[in-house]
């Protein structure tokens, strides 16, 4: 095996893989791409980019690889990641509302209501949940 010069370059603490992808979380909370983009008209990404949307990650999860292979659906995979405050970010091919969000693609990382903390706006938020954990499935 060969290292790629990526993991030269950055702590990783794991990677995710999709449809033709690749998302990797770094020990800072930061998150990379590269592949075939979540968004189905998007051109291949080549070299792995930062997803600016994503900070202070501490899970993360992809439609599991071959999940649209053979399927008469547009390319493009769906995504998850959580923040250390318990945020839970979902984006990519939303067709059945499963990323809890109301269009069919999310195209970048949109916080879900009522998960984790409001870090955004500097306060907690009354009774929302903590999300520890995230899977995404077929």
């Amino acid at each position: 095996p060969t290292p790629l010069p990526f993991s030269v370059q950055h702590a990783l603490l794991s990677l995710t893989c999709a449809d033709d992808a690749t998302l990797a979380l770094c020990t800072d909370g930061s998150v990379f791409h590269w592949g075939r983009s979540w968004r189905p008209a998007a051109p291949m990404v080549t070299a792995p980019v930062r997803i600016p949307q994503l900070q202070d990650v501490i899970a993360l999860a992809a439609t599991p690889p071959g999940y649209y292979h053979e399927r008469r659906q547009a390319r493009g995979f769906s995504a998850a990641a959580i923040t250390r405050a318990g945020a839970l970010y979902t984006w990519g091919v939303n067709g059945s509302e499963q990323l809890m969000h109301k269009e069919p693609l999310v195209p970048w990382p949109r916080r879900v209501p009522h998960f984790g903390s409001a870090a955004l706006g500097g306060t907690e938020t009354v009774g929302a949940r903590r999300v520890t954990h995230v899977a995404l499935g077929l």
